[in-house]
């Protein structure tokens, strides 16, 4: 009996151990910004985009074919 219950509380101590040495990492969303823009023989293309971390979203993006047509999208 007193064996079992040394099996038990060592299982479950080391189970404790295990739950508290993994520790819970949490991102927060953080303020972005990127674009680029290419031009070559057959056209131009480009793109920018901003994020303020909580969750709004601005930016466009097109391009320009080789007749010279432009469109866009702005969101």
């Amino acid at each position: 009996m007193h064996s079992t219950m040394m099996f038990f509380v060592t299982v479950l101590s080391c189970m404790a151990l295990a739950k508290a040495s993994v520790p819970l990492e949490v991102n927060q969303p953080q303020p972005y910004k990127f674009g680029y823009s290419i031009k070559d023989r057959q056209g131009e293309q480009h793109r920018e985009e901003a994020g303020n971390g909580a969750g709004v979203v601005v930016g466009n993006y097109g391009f320009t074919d080789d007749r010279g047509i432009a469109r866009q999208v702005n969101y």
